[in-house]
């Protein structure tokens, strides 16, 4: 019987082994589960990513051409800015602006001449008017005196006629 018991001790612990073997294998199981779900969902992940990843170079490549039709405009602007050559247009409207201020300054200088010559003008011809009027006055009252005289004389004959 000690083989019996030595078989009951080696199936006790067959089945301690067998109990152990089975909770090992239910670990490797769901260990094997959760392998397969991290497996998926590493593969959403990348299918995620490589969809993003994708998403993201088409978006680069039509900023990149903006960013050369920008850059091209930007190189066609600068040439017509470059062409336009300010110092030389600049230099142009200062003549131009410092011509018209001496036409306008001699301009002012000629009304300045004018305006003194109209004034003597004006004055010269008013005294000769006062000179010509005040020898008019004179002449017109020497002959209203004269013509009173005559007046007074043909009346004081007059009168002496009808007298005698």
């Amino acid at each position: 019987m000690p083989d019996l018991i030595q078989l009951n001790d080696s199936l006790a612990k067959l089945e301690e082994e067998l109990s152990t073997l089975h909770s090992a294998a239910t670990l490797i199981e769901q260990a094997q589960n959760s392998i397969n779900n991290l497996k998926k969902i590493t593969e959403n992940i990348i299918q995620k990513s490589t969809e993003a990843t994708n998403l993201t170079i088409q978006e680069a490549k039509k900023l990149n051409q903006a960013a050369i039709k920008l850059f091209n405009a930007v190189v066609i602007l600068l040439k017509k800015i470059n062409a336009i050559d300010f110092p030389t247009r600049l230099d142009k409207i200062d003549t131009t602006v410092s011509g018209i201020n001496v036409a306008v300054q001699n301009t002012i200088n000629r009304l300045d001449i004018i305006e003194g010559n109209l004034k003597s003008e004006i004055q010269h011809n008013f005294s000769a008017l006062y000179d010509k009027t005040t020898r008019s006055y004179k002449t017109l009252l020497i002959l209203f005196i004269l013509l009173l005289l005559i007046s007074s004389s043909a009346l004081v004959l007059t009168i002496l006629q009808l007298i005698k």
